[in-house]
Parts: structure tokens; sequence; C-alpha cells
């Protein structure tokens, strides 16, 4: 009874938390809507609205996203581990994400392995999982920045590295960035919904991964550390 009362009181927290994350992208394309309607869309006031909206309606939609990602995550029910190639799926989630980043951004992919890296988990988690950190490394991230995606086998583990020069994260957030809707206070101007890392994390714990957050490799930014199990030989 008390761990199905913790879990009742978790979920409520939950949803008061996301209600009040979507009502804020949800009012600010009201507010334009209002303008639009008022002003008309050749105005300037109106100009400025049909800016905005795309914007707010972006906000929601990544919300609502990450959202179903979590939920999946924390789906109860049996997952069957299996092997699958991490460098082949670092490899393309890499080149997807670079094919949608700003064209200055130098994004790298490096197999230390030079070949096949057979990791124990499920694929389709496992590529939220790297998209959702390599999302967050290029979003946070300066334009002409650079995000470097590593793999390789150290100590009996499949291991995924992604470093950027981005701002990087404060010691004393590191532990606090894990709590759903968390946002750093110097960055809240910046895109996203204090989701990201939350999810990694349930992710993670899904597939029986670990993540490590540590200084950037150049000495700026932020450096994600991903350890998979490796499948049976």
């Amino acid at each position: 009874m008390s761990r199905l009362e913790k879990a009742s009181n978790s979920l409520r927290q939950f949803t008061s938390n996301a209600s009040h994350q979507m009502r804020t992208p949800l009012a600010v394309a009201r507010v334009h809507l209002d303008v639009l309607d008022r002003y008309g869309p050749t105005s300037p006031q109106g100009k400025a609205a049909l800016q905005d909206i795309p914007h707010a309606i972006d906000t929601l939609e990544m919300l609502l996203k990450q959202l179903i990602a979590l939920a999946r995550s924390e789906d109860q029910g049996d997952m069957q581990l299996r092997p699958f190639d991490l460098a082949d799926l670092a490899a393309s989630i890499t080149g997807d994400r670079a094919a949608q980043a700003p064209a200055s951004m130098d994004i790298g992919y490096d197999n230390q392995a030079h070949g096949a890296i057979m990791a124990l988990g499920q694929p389709s988690l496992a590529g939220e999982l790297l998209g959702n950190l390599l999302d967050n490394a290029i979003r946070y991230s300066d334009p002409n920045g650079t995000v470097l995606v590593s793999v390789w086998r150290e100590d009996g583990q499949a291991m995924v590295e992604i470093d950027d020069n981005g701002p990087g994260i404060a010691e004393e957030h590191r532990a606090k960035v894990w709590d759903r809707f968390y946002r750093i206070a110097a960055r809240s101007d910046a895109p996203g919904t204090g989701l990201g890392l939350p999810i990694a994390r349930a992710l993670a714990d899904r597939l029986g991964a670990t993540i490590e957050l540590l200084d950037g490799r150049t000495g700026n930014g932020l450096c994600v550390l991903v350890r998979f199990r490796l499948a049976p030989a």
C-alpha cells in the first residue's frame, strides 16, 4: 500500500507539472491569435504574432513528444533485451541529427573500435536515448560549435560519449538536472522543457545502462558518457 500511495502521489505530481508546462505555449499561441484577430495579419502586430506562433507550437510539440517518450520509458511490461550493433546505431542517429542541425555546426562521429560493437538492449529505446542526448547537445551548443559522438569498448562494456563545447552543466546542478522539469535559472530563456535528461535516465534504466555527466573533453562544454552492457559472444 505504501508503494502504491507513493506511485499515486508521483503520478499526480507529474500530471500537475506536465499540465503547467503545456499551459505556457498554449497561452502564448492564444495571445498571438487574439492579436491576429484584432489587428489583422498584415499589421506590424500581426506580422510579429505570425513569427512567434510557430515557436509556441514547436515548444508544445517537443513537450508532447518527450512526455510520450517518458511514458514509454516507464512502461512496466517485460522487455526482452537482445544484441544490437551500438556502433551502427550511433552512426545512424548522428547522421540523422547532423542533417537537421545548423549547417555551421560541426557534428562528428568516431568509432574507436573500427567495427561492430554488439551491446545488449532494445534498439528502438537505445536509439531514443542517444537521439535525446544528441538533441540536447545540439540545442544548447553554439550554432558554430562542435559535437562529437564516440563509441568504443572498455572493461566489458559498450561505451558511447557525446561531447560538446557548449555552456556545460556546473557541478552543483548535475544531481538536479535529472529531476523532471528542472531548468537551470541562467538558461530559462533557452529552448527546452526540462525533460530531456530525465527521459534519458529513465530510458537508460530500462536498458540496464548508466549515464554520467562529465566536463567537456576540451575543457569546455559537457561530456555525456553512456555505458551499455556488451552482448555475450
